[in-house]
């Protein structure tokens, strides 16, 4: 059922996850075992989180939180915890959201490279939505170096996606398109999604480009720019001067 479950999930079909996910929970329950109960709470969040219920989002994910410390698991209770920062920041309450996810950021640091990594990128992406540019393309620029190094092309996407957005909030088009272009390159190339659209709801950043630089013209950049080698973009990347704040530029869109 787990595995049922996360496939259907990542296949976009959230009915029948949602049914495999609910029905491990049952059985969970009637096992009464601390550690699967959690297990089923944390990923019944995500299935809250696409359908965008930041309440019952929260409620899974404190019911995670509660079972996985009471399995004695802490590792998993701090993930549960990162989730709870998923809820705050969909309602919209990015100051907290920041406060919390650097709480877990100090757990990571000295525990999981990976986890960490994942962070900064979610952390980028409070920081976007609070309009701290430079805060955010620091913390994106954090977990790409990590993803890059490591070969994950997950996280990858996941650093690009971020980059993208981040530059075209700060009214940066030209680097944007550049940097969307290569992204879209490499999912459709690794056939993986968008996680700061599919799961953070920020703007997707084929409707920013059309925004600076309207339809026909953004998709002819986004086209010719899908062909520039990877390394040569994200060797300009972490090059790049961290974007200006919010309110430096005289267009600095934030959708």
């Amino acid at each position: 059922l787990t595995a049922a479950g996360g496939l259907a999930y990542w296949m976009d079909d959230f009915d029948a996850s949602n049914a495999a996910y609910q029905e491990r929970l049952a059985l969970a329950v009637g096992l009464d075992d601390p550690g699967l109960i959690a297990d089923a709470h944390y990923d019944l969040g995500f299935l809250s989180m696409v359908a965008e219920d930041v309440q019952e989002l929260r409620a899974h994910e404190e019911k995670a939180f509660e079972h996985y410390r009471a399995a004695g698991r802490e590792a998993d209770a701090i993930r549960a915890r990162q989730a709870l920062v998923l809820a705050v920041f969909l309602d919209a309450d990015y100051a907290v959201a920041r406060e919390l996810q650097e709480q877990n950021l100090e757990v990571w640091r000295v525990r999981s490279p990976a986890e960490y990594a994942d962070g900064v990128t979610l952390l980028a992406g409070i920081n976007y939505r609070l309009h701290d540019f430079p805060a955010g393309w620091g913390r994106m620029l954090e977990g790409l170096r990590f993803f890059w190094d490591k070969g994950l092309e997950s996280g990858v996407v996941r650093s690009l996606g971020m980059a993208t957005i981040i530059r075209f909030g700060a009214g940066d088009a030209e680097f944007a398109v550049r940097i969307a272009a290569a992204l879209y390159a490499l999912m459709r190339r690794e056939n993986l999604m968008l996680a700061p659209v599919k799961v953070l709801h920020l703007p997707e950043p084929s409707k920013l480009a059309a925004e600076a630089f309207g339809p026909e013209e953004a998709e002819a950049r986004l086209a010719a720019g899908a062909e520039a080698p990877l390394a040569d973009v994200i060797a300009e990347i972490l090059a790049a001067a961290p974007p200006r704040p919010a309110g430096a530029s005289a267009s600095a869109p934030v959708a």
